[in-house]
């Protein structure tokens, strides 16, 4: 690409006005905004259909209409793999862990833990000596709401809804969620009687489906989105769970009937 004179730089860096200055640097600055969108199609692709048709209509209608979708997975067997972490102490957090959380490097804001605690959702957390390197928060409430798509979750009381998991940089790669959802589904929720972890993935997440998915988590449900002007539509789209156990399937119907039941109460006001 031809680039401009070392006089003709010069004299824009002293405010020169002389239309042949201007005409030359008006055709690079052409030719440089055409490069960048030709990089910018390049990029896209060769990607999924779906991630093509997200960016796509995102940019012909300058975001007033979006495309969203989340994978939802159930976990109701013991995490596979080894789950041993010696030094890390699992355990439910309290209120002053959370107090004293501003030091530890986690994301998680004051308003927030208590706006969570007061609605009755609970966090196990991974600390080593002391420190709070990790979290899981988990709710079994009959419904939760996901703020990014302003969907409503039925959580059966067979299980829990697993959501906010945080490992700080320096613990990851250890083994530290594994042994989150081991705790969580062993040692917390089957001696109340639930035995199926239930979380939500946003699409574009591929290391948290593959990670899910490594541990034992089945995908059992897709929500597919649409935001248009400040409103989500949400519609489900159920898997084929024959190969899997029993209880997963009830589970996962038990899930899908909470969701639509709700939906239809929700669309009916």
């Amino acid at each position: 690409m031809k680039t401009p004179s070392e006089s003709a730089v010069a004299q824009v860096a002293t405010g020169s006005e002389d239309p042949a200055i201007e005409q030359e640097f008006g055709v690079l600055i052409r030719r440089l905004e055409l490069g960048a969108a030709v990089r910018k199609f390049l990029r896209v692709v060769g990607q999924p259909p779906f991630y093509i048709a997200q960016r796509c209509v995102s940019a012909l209608t300058r975001d007033r209409l979006r495309l969203g979708r989340h994978y939802f997975m159930a976990l109701g067997r013991p995490p596979s793999g080894d789950a041993a972490r010696p030094g890390l102490e699992i355990r439910l957090a309290t209120e002053d862990d959370f107090a004293s959380a501003g030091s530890s490097s986690t994301p998680l804001t004051r308003g927030r833990w208590q706006a969570r605690l007061a609605a009755g959702d609970e966090c196990l957390i991974a600390a080593d000596h002391g420190e709070i390197v990790g979290y899981n928060w988990f709710a079994t409430r009959p419904l939760f709401e996901m703020d990014e798509c302003r969907f409503v979750v039925g959580i059966p009381d067979s299980g829990a809804y697993s959501y906010d998991v945080y490992v700080r940089e320096s613990h990851r790669r250890l083994g530290v969620w594994r042994l989150l959802q081991v705790h969580l589904l062993e040692a917390i929720l089957r001696p109340r009687g639930r035995t199926i972890l239930l979380s939500a993935i946003e699409y574009g997440n591929d290391r948290s489906v593959a990670a899910h998915l490594r541990v034992g988590y089945v995908h059992f449900m897709t929500l597919r989105t649409v935001f248009f002007r400040g409103r989500a539509f949400n519609r489900l789209r159920p898997m084929d769970l024959r190969r899997d156990s029993e209880s997963l399937r009830v589970f996962a119907d038990d899930c899908r009937t909470h969701c639509q039941t709700h939906s239809e109460a929700e669309a009916v006001k």
